[in-house]
């Protein structure tokens, strides 16, 4: 019998980790491929911003590819990546009635009168619903929201304010769009609770705290490029 020494399987526990980094890489390529093509191949010349998402998915995808062949990839890269929100959204937008745009920028005043600016997700039911995509695992969400009860949740509150800050000043026909929180891979249930005080519409498989515990907290997730829970 012959018996391996350390360094063997030391190196073969390495190239086992290589290649499966490397399988991840390539999936994660084709995927955002392919949806790029899906964005080339169909017609939503009538929805602005989707020069824009081709263009944050280009960007994307660029950054792996020279990881991938610069053999400097790292699991956080992909746990960064965007392309399974882009998906999302692209999704989302389809989906939705009279969807206008994705990735629309408008301009409201703060509470202490500062102008900022906030890029809603899909903008949909000729400009009644904004829609904010939300991809990331309810794990991940339930432990940011359960960060300590202050940086957490003080992010979910501004982003909630936001939203509805800004509708309130961008009216259509005299009325502010409808804000809803679309949570694709489920929402933990405090969250769900804790958004809906703010007047926000929350859709998604709801998640109870059990369940949420029991899951495996390393999936991936996978968010907006902007500031987002």
């Amino acid at each position: 019998l012959m018996i391996r020494p350390k360094e063997d399987f030391k190196t073969l526990v390495m190239d086992e980790d290589l290649n499966e980094m490397i399988t991840r890489y390539k999936t994660h390529i084709s995927n955002g491929e392919s949806l790029l093509e899906k964005l080339t191949e169909n017609n939503y010349s009538n929805v602005r911003g989707i020069h824009k998402m081709k263009r944050k998915i280009k960007k994307d995808l660029e950054f792996l590819s020279e990881t991938l062949q610069s053999n400097n990839m790292k699991k956080e890269h992909l746990l960064c990546s965007n392309l399974h929100f882009y998906k999302a959204v692209l999704q989302e937008a389809v989906n939705l009635p009279e969807c206008e745009a994705v990735f629309e920028t408008f301009l409201y005043n703060t509470s202490d009168n500062c102008q900022k600016r906030l890029t809603v997700d899909v903008v949909s039911h000729k400009g009644h619903q904004w829609t904010k995509v939300i991809a990331r695992n309810p794990v991940a969400l339930h432990q940011i929201y359960k960060e300590g009860d202050t940086f957490g949740r003080r992010s979910i509150m501004d982003q909630a304010t936001s939203y509805i800050e800004a509708a309130a000043q961008n009216l259509y026909l005299y009325n502010p769009p409808k804000v809803v929180f679309s949570f694709v891979n489920g929402v933990p249930e405090e969250m769900k609770v804790f958004l809906e005080r703010f007047g926000i519409l929350v859709e998604g498989k709801v998640i109870s705290v059990e369940d949420v515990s029991t899951s495996d907290a390393s999936t991936d997730s996978d968010g907006s490029d902007d500031v987002n829970f």
